[in-house]
Parts: C-alpha cells; sequence; structure tokens
C-alpha cells in the first residue's frame, strides 16, 4: 500500500471509517490544517504525530484510511477499519459532535460493556431533526468483536472519528429533514416548511448505497416545494445484512423493496404528519436497483402521478441473460447467474399488462457499463408499443441519454452532466406534481 499524499495545506475530510459499508466522513466542514488534524488524531490514539498514516484511498471507496496531506507514516490498520459486520458499537462510544476535532481529545478509560437494552417498538415518531446516532437494524444486529472493544487505542479513534450520515447533508436540507423509521424501514423525510400540504417523490437508490446518497437531489426538490421520502433498501444502509449489497441477492432486495414501498406509502399518511404530504400528488423513483424496484412497483394497481428512473433497465431478462437475445458485445454479462424463473418474477417486462401508463422520465448514459443502455432502450421500446395498444399516449415517456458522462462505470451518477441530469428531473417532477414553491427562498 502506497502512500500518495495529496497536496494542499488545508483539507475538508480529515478521515473516515467504514459503517454497513459506506463511508463515514468526519469533520466535512471543518477545513483543518494538516498540522492541527494530525496532532489532534495523535493525541486521541495516544500515537506520535510522526506515525500517522496519510492515503487518498477514500476518494475512491477503497480500503479506509485516515486523509491527510502529510509526510507521515501508516496507522495501524485495526485503529481505522470497521468492517460491516463489526458495527453495532454502542452509541455512547461514537457519539462525538464533529467540532471536537478541532483541539485535542482526552480519553476517559473504556468503561465495562453493558448489556444491549431491547429494541424499542417501531413507531413513526420522527426523533429530531438532526437523528440519534446510529442504531442497527433489528433484523441484522451485529456486534463489534470483543477484541476490538478491548483495544483502547481502537475505541478512542472510534470515538473521535466516527459521525452520523445525516452530519453530512447541506444544512439547508438537514434544517428541513427528518430520519425516522416506519416500522423496521430507515427513511429520510425532506419538507420544504413542514406546514403547508406539499406533493412528496419516494425515491430508491441503487445497490450498496444508502438514502443519504446524493442529497443535493432532495434539496432541490424541496427548494421547488416538492417532499423526498428516500428510503434504504433491504439489507442496505441502516438495516444492512451481510452479503445484501452483492450482484446475487439483486432480486431479493427488489422484491423486499417493492414490498416496502407500500408500507412506506400508508405510513405517511399518519396523523402524526399533519396531512403535510398531499399523496394525490406522489411519484416515485430509482437509481439502478432501485429504478429496477420502481418499474416492478408500477405494474400493479398504485396512485403515483409520475415517476422517475435512472441507469436502470425494467427488462432482467435482457440484463441477466444477454447471450438470449444475442446482445451485443458492448452489453456486460451479469457476474452471477439467476434462475431463469425466480428472475421472471421481478422482471417489469413479464408483467405489463398491469402497468397503467403514467409520465414517466428515463435518464441514461448510452455508455453504461452496468445497465447497458440497450438493454433499457429495448425494455422502453415494449413500454411504448404497450402504451399505445391502451390508447395512451407513448410520447408521455420521456427519455434523455448522453453518449459519454464521466461517471464511475458511466453508471453511477451523471457526472459532468450530473446539473442538467438533475435540472431535468426536477423540471418533470414539477411539469406533473404542480408544486407550490416554499415562500422564503433557501
Amino acid at each position: 500500500m502506497h502512500c500518495r499524499v495529496p497536496t494542499p495545506s488545508s483539507i475538508a475530510y480529515t478521515t473516515c471509517v467504514k459503517v454497513h459499508g459506506i463511508m463515514q466522513i468526519a469533520s466535512t466542514h471543518a477545513r483543518l490544517p494538516a498540522a492541527r488534524a494530525i496532532a489532534a488524531l495523535a493525541d486521541a490514539a495516544n500515537l506520535s504525530p510522526e506515525t500517522i498514516c496519510a492515503s487518498p484511498e477514500m476518494i475512491s471507496g477503497e480500503p479506509e484510511a485516515v486523509f491527510m496531506p502529510a509526510k507521515v507514516m501508516f496507522v495501524p490498520t485495526k485503529v481505522i477499519f470497521v468492517p460491516p459486520e463489526m458495527i453495532s458499537v454502542p452509541p455512547e462510544m461514537i457519539s462525538v459532535p464533529t467540532k471536537t476535532i478541532s483541539g485535542p481529545a482526552k480519553s476517559a478509560p473504556v468503561p465495562p460493556r453493558t448489556p444491549r437494552p431491547p429494541p424499542r417498538t417501531p413507531n413513526l415518531r420522527a426523533t429530531t431533526t438532526a437523528p440519534p446516532t446510529h442504531t442497527p437494524p433489528t433484523s441484522a444486529p451485529l456486534r463489534v468483536p470483543s477484541l476490538f472493544l478491548r483495544d483502547p487505542v481502537f475505541l478512542r479513534v472510534l470515538r473521535v472519528f466516527v459521525v452520523n450520515r445525516f452530519s453530512q447533508l447541506p444544512r439547508a436540507l438537514a434544517e428541513r429533514s427528518k430520519v425516522m423509521r416506519f416500522g423496521d424501514i430507515p427513511v429520510l423525510l425532506a419538507h420544504p416548511d413542514w406546514s403547508r400540504p406539499a406533493p412528496v417523490v419516494l425515491w430508491l437508490h441503487g445497490r450498496t448505497v444508502n438514502k443519504e446518497l446524493d442529497p443535493g437531489r432532495y434539496l432541490r426538490w424541496i427548494r421547488a416545494g416538492i417532499a423526498a421520502c428516500a428510503i434504504d433498501l433491504p439489507g442496505h444502509g441502516e438495516r444492512a445484512l451481510e452479503g445484501w449489497d452483492t450482484p446475487a441477492k439483486t432480486l431479493d432486495v427488489l422484491d423486499h423493496g417493492v414490498r416496502d414501498i407500500d408500507r412506506v406509502i400508508e405510513a405517511l399518511a399518519d396523523p402524526t404528519f399533519h396531512n403535510v404530504f398531499d399523496l394525490t400528488r406522489t411519484a416515485i423513483g430509482g437509481m439502478s436497483l432501485g429504478g429496477m424496484t420502481t418499474l416492478r412497483r408500477l405494474c400493479d394497481e398504485h396512485e403515483f402521478v409520475c415517476a422517475a428512473v435512472e441507469s436502470t433497465t425494467g427488462w432482467l431478462e435482457g440484463l441477466y441473460f444477454p447471450t438470449s437475445w444475442n446482445a451485443p458485445a458492448s452489453v456486460p454479462h451479469w457476474p452471477v447467474q439467476h434462475d431463469t424463473r425466480r428472475v421472471a418474477k421481478s422482471d417489469a417486462s413479464q408483467h405489463l399488462m398491469g402497468f397503467r401508463p403514467l409520465p414517466l422520465l428515463v435518464l441514461h448514459s448510452e455508455a453504461d457499463q452496468v445497465v447497458a443502455w440497450e438493454v433499457q432502450r429495448r425494455f422502453i421500446d415494449m413500454l411504448r408499443h404497450h402504451y399505445t395498444i391502451n390508447n395512451a399516449d407513448p410520447s408521455l415517456i420521456a427519455v434523455r441519454t448522453w453518449e459519454t458522462t464521466g461517471a464511475p462505470q458511466e453508471h453511477s451518477g451523471f457526472g459532468r452532466v450530473a446539473n442538467d441530469a438533475k435540472n431535468a428531473q426536477v423540471e418533470f417532477f414539477t411539469t406533473w406534481l404542480k408544486p407550490t414553491p416554499p415562500s422564503e427562498a433557501f
């Protein structure tokens, strides 16, 4: 492992660890000078500043490491690495505000481990605008091995540098957001003002990520007067399950996600929200696996006004079995083999008889290396034919593609055209949901 040290003398990100498979970034807004950040970490870990590591691995999502511009060596891996199977840490061990990084942190002796309290009964009440310290899903009670809990260096660093994903949201969004659970479904809600009824979009993220991804999307929505409801897909985010973010579990995530959608919509009607979500103006959308889940749900009876999907397809047979239709070389082969009958159950293209024509926005990179555009293009052809034979206008399906975007694998986000893609989506939702922008700009 080589040390590639960034050049700026002041940085926004001082360190990271991995929690439920997601990078947790500490001191995002601090922009600490390198020497000061190194001193804080060294003091917290009882290490000499000369032994702190510098590595940019966090930028590419590779093995976790402290990230600082300094001519220094490596910290022992166990000090900073938190694998997904080790993240059920008692809240008192990691609940530290980001601002504590600004100065030396003197650690108290590690208290003896106490038994975990029984889980609370799920309810629909929001915790606070800024949610409490992460609580692992009851469906996956994961624990940190006792070896690490007995390691005082590990615990000191963990206390200082593990921060909640929510604290990384843009301030304007965080002030108008709530994190809660609808039963066992973790939900991020954002509303323009939490007082007047607003249309709402239910958004489903892609495989391997979480509901907090791309907060700029939700901020654009609420600035346009549209509420956001983003959930963690089954086995992801706050309810991570080992292996559920792998290609082999895609169909399981999709099927469970389809069932979750109705539960979420029902929960948004709860009286505790005082009708701030106008469920007569509800849309649904998703990216990649979230988009597949969206398209499959639209094949059953629903009340959604419109839908938007990105980098996805509704033709799973074409995605998983490219040799069955003599796919061009540009269509990648799926890394695992699925059962054909199992695929048919989850494949939207196999259930189009129940697909009620509605306005649909499709965004895609033509160079996508994960979900090839050719697979989605053929599904769109099927869907337009379905609209036509049901006396619906096929132009209700709006498609926008780019030859290339510069995004990772031309799949994760839209790279240099991300602004255009997000603007197109906001314009689409505004057209069909007819929101009222908030009275005060933010």
